[in-house]
């Protein structure tokens, strides 16, 4: 009978830890910044490409080398995980820039290239530390030239893996939507 009320116990405090991890979003860092700011216009759009994942390292080690110690269903797992965390993502720039993400004219769709460098597991326990997870980011210029490049990193303490990775991306994606708000002003129009 006392089992019941500690996984009870340890969901509430699994669903406390999560709603404290989704805060504003992560805070954006310039890599390098083009000059003058290319987004002074009448109008823009933006398409996101695909999160790009090669070259990732999960725990400090390649995410071959992670899996290749994994059971299958782990592996399953993790890849349905990764698809996720994905499309909270997107999801989080669609709904924060729903008007630059309207298709628009070649002349003035800008591209944003997420790639996703490092993912730390975390863990929950008496002691838990945050999954975090860091992406680099390119802001293409409609002819393909790199104007922005950002880096941000997010980490979220909840109960599974697959929270944290969910909650890192929507944070994630709350910080390129304040970078898009903050420096673009096409975007406001």
């Amino acid at each position: 009978m006392n089992k019941p009320q500690f996984v009870s116990v340890g969901f509430a405090f699994s669903a406390l830890s999560l709603v404290v991890g989704c805060g504003g979003g992560a805070e954006y860092n310039f890599v390098s910044r083009t000059q003058p700011t290319a987004f002074a216009r009448p109008r823009c759009h933006l398409v996101v490409e695909p999160l790009r994942q090669d070259g990732l390292t999960v725990d400090g080690v390649p995410e071959a080398q992670f899996l290749a110690e994994k059971k299958p269903n782990q592996v399953m797992t993790f890849r349905r995980d990764k698809r996720e965390a994905e499309e909270a993502f997107v999801s989080q720039i669609r709904e924060d820039q729903s008007k630059v993400l309207l298709p628009g004219s070649p002349d003035d769709t800008f591209v944003l290239r997420p790639t996703w460098t490092a993912w730390e597991v975390g863990g929950f326990t008496m002691f838990s530390h945050p999954g975090t997870a860091r992406i680099q980011v390119d802001v293409l210029s409609p002819q393909g030239q790199l104007l922005d490049r950002l880096s941000l990193e997010a980490g979220t303490k909840a109960y599974t893996a697959e929270a944290r990775m969910k909650s890192d991306f929507v944070d994630l994606g709350k910080g390129v939507s304040r970078y898009i708000s903050d420096n673009w002003s096409c975007a406001a129009r």
